[in-house]
């Protein structure tokens, strides 16, 4: 059983600050035609990550603790790049 690879496919939403983090949920809500706590609770349902960067970090290892080898993230924050630097800078490290 060592050998055997598992991998997930999930979406993140990860900002600096909580008020950033809020900001996102907003705008993806109104994207999707939603209240933003109702998006949030159904992000969360469907097993989003989201929040700062630490809170990603514990998000993320629990995926490592069931096993999966691999996770594919979708940043849901299209419209600029600091999510992606965040992630690598503050998460990224902490997850090798």
């Amino acid at each position: 059983m060592n050998d055997l690879i598992a991998s997930c496919q999930g979406f993140i939403l990860i900002g600096r600050s909580r008020s950033g983090v809020e900001e996102m949920i907003e705008r993806q809500a109104e994207r999707s035609g939603q209240s933003p706590s109702a998006f949030k609770q159904r992000a969360i349902e469907r097993g989003w990550v989201i929040g700062e960067a630490d809170e990603c970090v514990q998000a993320l290892c629990k995926f490592k603790d069931l096993g999966i080898n691999h996770i594919i993230l979708s940043f849901r924050n299209d419209v600029e790049i600091s999510p992606l630097e965040l992630f690598m800078d503050k998460v990224a490290p902490q997850l090798e």
